[in-house]
């Protein structure tokens, strides 16, 4: 039961900064502190600073994202200084993908690029496509160069159904959705329009995706983020 809930947290922290975006955030900000609750806490800054701060890397980032697009005026500096500190001492025991997730999350916190460029894995388009996406993030975020360069080596790595996967090649949802919201803009739209028909032909007719064979929230809250970053209102 703990693991779905805790599912749950993640697929719903993952459509937060993108709804703090849309300025569309109902109960938003009442559901987060009642998992800050569950979780043993009476409030949002004890949850990021104890609990959170914990955990870099395993999982903690889509909340601190959540909660910084619904509070950006609480502190994250025990966060921060925990990330760069897991960053300079134990990055080998994280993939290159979280390596850059949590370096993507720093900068959305306000870090400088120039401070953080120099966590960034060596050739991180050559450590696996989620490593890639991550990498074209990083380009958006200033922190790494020659993002469009990193597109079209994302591009080159389409299937014949127009979507991506992690390795195979049969297209996977999450991945596709994923390289979806690294390849917004008007130069990528037909590779985009083959990549969504992709994902319609895969959804299942209650609405939801599946990936790696079972239903899943964070399937459909991918597609949802993959929407909105190319503008559709989900």
């Amino acid at each position: 039961m703990r693991s779905k809930i805790l599912a749950l947290l993640l697929c719903f922290c993952l459509l937060i900064p993108a709804a703090a975006e849309a300025r569309e955030l109902p109960a938003s900000d009442e559901v987060l502190t009642a998992f800050a609750k569950q979780s043993g806490f009476d409030s949002l800054q004890g949850w990021i600073d104890e609990s959170l701060s914990a955990s870099v890397g395993a999982g903690a980032e889509n909340v601190v994202l959540a909660a910084a697009a619904l509070h950006p005026e609480l502190d994250f500096s025990v966060y921060v200084s925990s990330a760069l500190e897991k960053l300079s001492g134990s990055a080998s025991s994280l993939s290159p993908a979280t390596v850059q997730y949590i370096i993507h999350v720093l900068s959305r916190l306000g870090a400088e690029p120039g401070t953080l460029s120099v966590y960034v894995p060596e050739e991180p388009e050559e450590k696996g496509i989620m490593s890639l996406i991550y990498a074209i993030h990083l380009a958006d975020d200033g922190i790494i160069p020659d993002g469009d360069k990193l597109r079209e080596k994302l591009l080159s790595l389409r299937h014949s159904d127009g979507g991506w996967s992690i390795f195979g090649e049969v297209s996977d949802v999450d991945v596709t959705a994923m390289a979806l919201q690294a390849l917004s803009g008007e130069d990528y739209e037909e590779a985009s329009k083959a990549a969504f028909d992709c994902l319609a032909s895969k959804q299942l007719e209650d609405g939801g995706f599946k990936s790696f064979g079972e239903e899943n929230c964070e399937s459909l809250s991918q597609v949802i983020l993959a929407l909105v970053a190319h503008g559709y209102d989900p």
